[in-house]
């Protein structure tokens, strides 16, 4: 399973790498050097437009990581970003999970500034092929937990299945499952492992 999950994260990477090898998107890079950018995610929209997410910070300061999402035309030209987070909250966004006619939920996770780094949880937000940001739900963890990331799939009816880890004292992770209709309200949700 670790071999599968490190071939697969290769060939991201790989996709990334040609996007980013386009002469704009150089160019975007290049006009931000004060900006750390790191890519977590891709997804390719029906009009072959290239979505990539994950999050941003500024080199040099106290700046809390914000989630990010540039698209890119067919060619890779930079079109536009978005940069968003929860007021005093360390945002990442996780993944990008296609929907019908460009439409798209981007999970991120979020959390303190500061140790131990809880009080967190998942952020959802719905997404149009405009970048526009809509339907917003926020899942908050336990206090004392934190949340490392999140994966989900979303089902022909518009259901998603979310997935995320979770720290838990001393220093046990543990996977927390939730299941959600289309307008993010929460069907079913459960630890997936025991506590010791």
């Amino acid at each position: 399973m670790n071999i599968l999950k490190y071939i697969l994260t290769a060939l991201f990477m790989q996709l990334v790498l040609i996007a980013f090898t386009q002469q704009s998107t150089w160019e975007y890079i290049l006009r931000t050097p004060y900006i750390d950018e790191e890519p977590l995610d891709m997804v390719v929209g029906i009009d072959g437009s290239i979505y990539v997410g994950g999050r941003s910070l500024v080199l040099g300061r106290e700046y809390p990581y914000k989630s990010l999402v540039f698209k890119l035309d067919k060619q890779g030209t930079f079109i536009d970003s978005i940069h968003f987070s929860l007021p005093d909250k360390w945002t990442a966004l996780t993944q990008i999970i296609s929907g019908s006619s460009d439409s798209f939920v981007l999970l991120s996770t979020f959390r303190d500034l500061s140790p131990p780094y809880s009080n967190g949880g998942l952020l959802m937000n719905a997404m149009n092929s405009d970048l526009e940001l809509s339907n917003q739900a926020i899942f908050w963890a336990d206090t004392n937990h934190q949340v490392m990331s999140g994966i989900g799939y979303k089902e022909s009816n518009g259901n998603l299945f979310i997935n995320f880890a979770v720290t838990v004292p001393p220093s046990y992770f543990k996977c927390y499952l939730i299941e959600t209709d289309s307008n993010f309200n929460i069907k079913k949700q459960k630890f997936l492992t025991d506590f010791p």
